[in-house]
Formats: structure tokens, C-alpha cells, sequence
């Protein structure tokens, strides 16, 4: 399995949760994912860490997406220098957000981001102010939305997200159902709210193209047949068992969690590789064998790999 675009395959993903602080918090979202319990990091040491990303993957002939999380990466005080940084050698950057911080702010970030994630939470959202930061997004860069489905306000959900599809030209939308603790359980959501959710599609006017998203793989298959897939749509058809398969996890993705750790995915597949103050860490150079029954997790899914010749 490999991207379906031969020049995706050359970008490293560094999937970033840059802290655990939050200026929302979410009844369905952890305290540990928005408490703010872990500080902010030194933002001398991410960019240095972020120049040593830089020449080992280049020296690998690699580029770098650097892709921001949290909690809620865009209240990091030190944000708008460090996309600068990261522009500036000529990284690409994408962020994932609520969209709250001021519409005069993202106008500044947007000349240093590639790409947004903006997601809607219905219980914190000023929803003609998301609207308004996702409107000018998309005039600029690819921006998807996604629209959280709450159990108890799912109408409100719905009806927002109809709003955006249909104030907003050129994003994506995705109505998200949520997962009980972030875990693996979904909330208990109706026969009719599961078949509100998917696949729910909205009109959603084009002025320009839109970019692909990289998140397409080519399936090879023994007798040599292939086809094209979404990673969500292997989960779905049970398509996402890779247990001894050489895994490009660590080459095409490299995870940094809110703690500054460092994982070859967002499976912590081989284990911690290192801390990013660590003055000696050594970074991946070539795959590993994955020892997972199932890979779950759409990023992970991103990544080339291959069965072994027996």
C-alpha cells in the first residue's frame, strides 16, 4: 500500500500536539486534553528542534508537513513566530483549531499555513465568527471543517453544519461522531442519528479547485490488481490489519505528543523514540515491522507499507 500520488510519498508528516491547553472545555473532551496541566514549551527549543527535523528528513529527501494539535495549538503564545520559522524553510504547515482566536489573527497566519482543520464544538462555537475565520481560510488555503455531532444537541449540530456548507464556498465538511473519552466507544446515538451522520453530504458551492487530499493510498493486491482508497474507508471494510507488514511509519510520519515525546506514528508503533530536548536522539531512517492486530487511527493509515517477501 502505497499514496496514490507519487510526490505525497516524499512528504513526512510531523503530527504535532503542541499542549493540552485549551480556551475550550468540551464535556465530551478529557481534562488532560485542555486542563493546561502541561506547559507550554520553550519556544527555543521547538525551533531548534524543528531545524533538526528539517536537516534529517531533507538529508533523507524528504520535505515536511508539520501539522499542529492540542488542546488548542493557535492560544501556543509563540504560534505565529514558529509558523514564520517554519515557512521560511520552506516547510509546509497545517493546523488543526476550534477557529476562536480573532479573524484579524488568522489574517496574519494565513500567508504561513498550507491547510486548516477547523472543528465546530457546539457548546463553546460563536458560530457566525467560525463561519466568518473558515470563509476566509478557504479563499486561501484547503480548509476542512469538521462539525462534532453532540449526543443531546445533535439537531443544533446538524443545523450548523448545514449553515457552513452553505455559507462557506469551497471547504469540506464532515460531521464527526464522538467517542466516549476519546476512546474506541461511540456515544449512543440513534438509528436515525447514525444514518443522519453518514453519509451525509451538503452542497457546498466551488469557486476554485480544491486540493487533493493526501489521504488517498493505492492497494496493491498479489495477482496485481489495484485500486484507490481512503483510510477511513479501510476501516470500514475491516481493510486495516497489517500485523508483520514493513510499516514507513517514523520515514512518512513522525508523532510529538503533548509532552514533548516523540513516536514513529500515532500508534506508538515500536515504542518512544526519544524526547525532543534529547541532544542525542536518533531519528528513523527506514520502516518497522508493525506488531499491531489492527490499525485504527486514519493518520496511521497514511503511511506506505509493504508485506514482506516470504
Amino acid at each position: 500500500m502505497e499514496h496514490d500520488r507519487a510526490e505525497l510519498a516524499r512528504i513526512t508528516l510531523v503530527d504535532w500536539t503542541l499542549g493540552n491547553a485549551c480556551n475550550y472545555a468540551c464535556s465530551y473532551c478529557p481534562p488532560r486534553l485542555h486542563d493546561g496541566s502541561v506547559a507550554w514549551p520553550d519556544p527555543d527549543r521547538v525551533l531548534a528542534f524543528c531545524d533538526r527535523l528539517i536537516q534529517h528528513y531533507n538529508g533523507l529527501g524528504r520535505e515536511l508537513l508539520f501539522q499542529f494539535s492540542g488542546g488548542e495549538p493557535t492560544v501556543y503564545p509563540h504560534f505565529l513566530p514558529l509558523i514564520r520559522h517554519l515557512h521560511e524553510r520552506n516547510c509546509k504547515v497545517g493546523v488543526i483549531s476550534n477557529a476562536s482566536r480573532t479573524l484579524r489573527w488568522w489574517v496574519e497566519a494565513l500567508p504561513h499555513l498550507d491547510q486548516a482543520v477547523l472543528t465546530h464544538h457546539i457548546e463553546f462555537v460563536d458560530l457566525n465568527h467560525f463561519i466568518e475565520v473558515a470563509r476566509h481560510l478557504a479563499t486561501t488555503i484547503r480548509t476542512h471543517v469538521n462539525v462534532t455531532m453532540h449526543l443531546q444537541r445533535f439537531d443544533e449540530c446538524l443545523a450548523n453544519a448545514a449553515k457552513i456548507a452553505d455559507e462557506c464556498p469551497d471547504v469540506t465538511l464532515t460531521l464527526k461522531p464522538l467517542l466516549i473519552g476519546f476512546g474506541s466507544t461511540p456515544y449512543a446515538y440513534t438509528a436515525s442519528q447514525r444514518d443522519a451522520i453518514s453519509p451525509t453530504t451538503f452542497p457546498i458551492h466551488r469557486t476554485r479547485p480544491i486540493a487533493e487530499s493526501r489521504g488517498l493510498m493505492r492497494i496493491t493486491y498479489d495477482d496485481g490488481y489495484t485500486e484507490t482508497r481512503k483510510p477511513a474507508d479501510l476501516i470500514v471494510a475491516n481493510q486495516n490489519h497489517f500485523k508483520g507488514w514493513e510499516c514507513q511509519a517514523g520515514v512518512e510520519l513522525l508523532a510529538i505528543d503533548f509532552s514533548g515525546n516523540l513516536f514513529r506514528g500515532l500508534c506508538r508503533q515500536g515504542g518512544k523514540i526519544g524526547h525532543i530536548d534529547d541532544e542525542h536522539l536518533r531519528l528513523p531512517t527506514g520502516p518497522v515491522t508493525c506488531t499491531r492486530d489492527v490499525c485504527h487511527c486514519a493518520t496511521d493509515l497514511m503511511t506506505s507499507r509493504h508485506h514482506p517477501i516470504q
